[in-house]
């Protein structure tokens, strides 16, 4: 549910708080979308919004935290390499996610 809904000239917003369930740190991020956002479109803009990474749930988020803080293994230097030498796990760049969310609301053209 919303947390709020605003009516502004450009039509119906929603007010949108989400929590990562199960992670400790609690990690929580709030959003405005358009009340006519698809379910897709949402899901395109969770991706966004958590800066996530297809690492295999908080199991693999731990995993990989656990690598970044003391690498050990073939394994844990495969996945530092995989996300990249400038991955900080404890960073949020919000004019960087704000900016992808811009991009997501571009016109695309169609095929």
């Amino acid at each position: 549910m919303p947390t709020k809904k605003v009516v502004s000239d450009a039509g119906e917003i929603l007010v949108l708080r989400t929590t990562l369930a199960g992670s400790r740190p609690r990690v929580w991020r709030e959003v405005e979308v358009a009340a006519s956002t698809t379910l897709a479109g949402l899901h395109d803009v969770l991706q966004v919004l958590m800066g996530w990474e297809d690492c295999g749930g908080l199991g693999g988020f731990a995993q990989l935290f656990a690598a970044h803080k003391n690498p050990r293994t073939e394994d844990d230097r495969e996945l530092l390499e995989w996300v990249g030498e400038d991955w900080d796990p404890g960073a949020f760049d919000l004019n960087a996610v704000n900016q992808a969310l811009s991009a997501l609301r571009a016109p695309r053209r169609r095929r």
